[in-house]
């Protein structure tokens, strides 16, 4: 993805890399446990040290992993796709918490087990599908915040490309493709 950033313009980028993701900061830089999507703090520190040292990546990785982020974030920082896994039992929303059967894992302690969803939802405006996203607090114990407002638990609100977006002490931004161009851009 780094290459993608140096080298393409915004529209090629959205366009190899259609979605939503969140971008953000790792609270605790130290912890290894640390794990959102198939990104880990172990694994990014271990592919930076490796990366220094030698241009042979660390065991497991493969090109399609989004591990390939550490080349462009800096430690401590973390790139994840939203999308929904295979196997997760809830079919109609993206879960994320602290519990390994989330769609996407966050192991932090102020991170709950089932701490928030998303809903995604596809509307016809014409001839166009328009893409709504809805964040639901599911009542977690530390709390879901967007745009510095503390969500009421099993309340749906609407988030947008831009939104910031607060997971217990966890801070990320809500981006589209175009929106990670740009962000990605300001870090290299």
């Amino acid at each position: 993805m780094e290459d993608a950033v140096s080298f393409m313009g915004p529209r090629a980028f959205a366009g190899q890399y259609r979605g939503f993701y969140l971008l953000g900061e790792i609270p605790d830089a130290n912890e290894d446990d640390f794990v959102t999507g198939v990104i880990s703090i172990g694994k990014l520190a271990e592919i930076k040290r490796r990366e220094k040292a030698s241009t042979i990546p660390p065991p497991g990785y493969t090109e399609g992993d989004l591990i390939i982020e550490s080349k462009v974030l800096e430690f401590g920082r973390f790139v994840v796709e939203m999308k929904k896994h295979t196997n997760n039992a809830w079919a109609d929303w993206i879960s994320i918490g602290r519990a390994a059967n989330n769609d996407l894992a966050i192991k932090h302690t102020t991170i709950s087990k089932l701490h928030a969803r998303i809903q995604v939802e596809q509307i016809a405006d014409g001839s166009e599908v328009v893409t709504r996203h809805w964040l639901t607090d599911t009542d977690s114990t530390m709390g879901t915040v967007v745009n510095e407002e503390r969500l009421g638990s099993s309340t749906p609100h609407l988030i947008e490309s831009g939104d910031s977006i607060g997971f217990g002490s966890v801070e990320c931004i809500f981006v589209d493709a175009t929106r990670l161009f740009e962000e990605l851009r300001k870090l290299i």
